[in-house]
């Protein structure tokens, strides 16, 4: 299990997303990271939206960021390409690392 406190980011034992402080959805992610995230898997965006019962431009919309992707949603997709913690805070996250390799973690707006 995962947690970071401040940021509310809670992992469970397998690896999904159970509680964030996000009111709405994931803002601006790493959209190329989700795709490269699929593509490693074998998958098309109508593997995903067929596992989602989204229909396949959906699925594109969100992937391609035309339409936001909800937390909820996001932990669908989270789920479903079976993304690892390090996978999902770098596709949902903002991470900052500074010369000391400190980190501050920000869901991305």
């Amino acid at each position: 299990m995962l947690i970071l406190a401040q940021n509310r980011l809670i992992f469970n034992t397998n690896n999904n997303i159970i509680n964030t402080n996000r009111k709405a959805g994931v803002g601006n992610l790493n959209y190329n990271e989700l795709k490269v995230a699929r593509i490693r898997r074998a998958l098309t965006s109508k593997d995903i939206a067929e596992k989602l019962n989204w229909t396949p431009a959906v699925y594109s919309y969100k992937e391609n960021g035309v339409r936001r992707i909800s937390v909820e949603e996001a932990q669908k997709i989270a789920e479903v390409l079976k993304l690892s913690p390090a996978e999902i805070l770098l596709i949902f996250f903002d991470i900052n690392v500074n010369a000391n390799g400190n980190f501050s973690l920000q869901q991305t707006e």
